[in-house]
């Protein structure tokens, strides 16, 4: 069993708010521990806050890393479950990520930016989002497009169309919506996306 000390420990909850949890006077030390059975535990004190197995589903669990920081995402069905840690110290946080690393996909965050939204009441409490710089692959690329709410695409793949104004978009949306077959078309398309995602 290896054991890692944790500066914080947050998951993101359903009304999409991180709940923190760190290591402030009088709490529990945190602590992620990985078991030679394949669990990853996080606990605070003898209390246990996540035990996921990392080694039944490469495709329903996966990280990001960035220096001493590691946000996970577990796929259950068509939803995410989010949590992120930081780590005590870096050493201890890249050797983690090198042993998870055996089990499940983990993207480097070393050439991505990770911002904060900010919520509606002005405060810092938001999402983590990965901002995809440099050179992104096709699969980072499929995920974004997937899950902006966790991943923000390259500048350059943020502008629309600049050869059509919106009343010409409008127009060819509409006009593909009343076309029969364009469910089964963006149907198809969601599907592939969803493939490279995962590839």
């Amino acid at each position: 069993m290896r054991e890692y000390r944790l500066a914080t420990y947050a998951r993101l909850t359903s009304a999409e708010a991180w709940d923190d949890c760190g290591t402030a006077a009088g709490q529990q030390p945190l602590k992620l521990s990985l078991l030679e059975v394949g669990f990853l535990v996080i606990s605070a004190g003898s209390r246990e806050l996540e035990a996921l197995s990392i080694s039944s589903d490469q495709q329903a669990f996966r990280a990001v890393y960035r220096d001493k920081h590691v946000l996970f995402l577990q796929r259950i069905g068509d939803q995410f479950r989010r949590f992120r840690v930081k780590f005590v110290h870096r050493r201890e946080a890249a050797d983690c990520v090198y042993q998870i690393s055996k089990k499940i996909r983990v993207r480097d965050g070393g050439r991505l930016d990770v911002a904060r939204k900010e919520s509606a009441g002005g405060g810092d409490e938001g999402g983590e989002v990965v901002v995809l710089r440099g050179d992104v692959a096709l699969g980072e690329l499929a995920a974004a497009v997937l899950e902006p709410q966790t991943s923000q695409l390259p500048a350059a793949y943020s502008a629309t169309a600049a050869s059509m104004s919106t009343e010409e978009m409008e127009e060819a949306i509409r006009l593909h919506i009343m076309d029969a077959s364009f469910p089964g078309f963006v149907e198809t398309v969601e599907q592939l996306i969803r493939q490279m995602a995962a590839s």
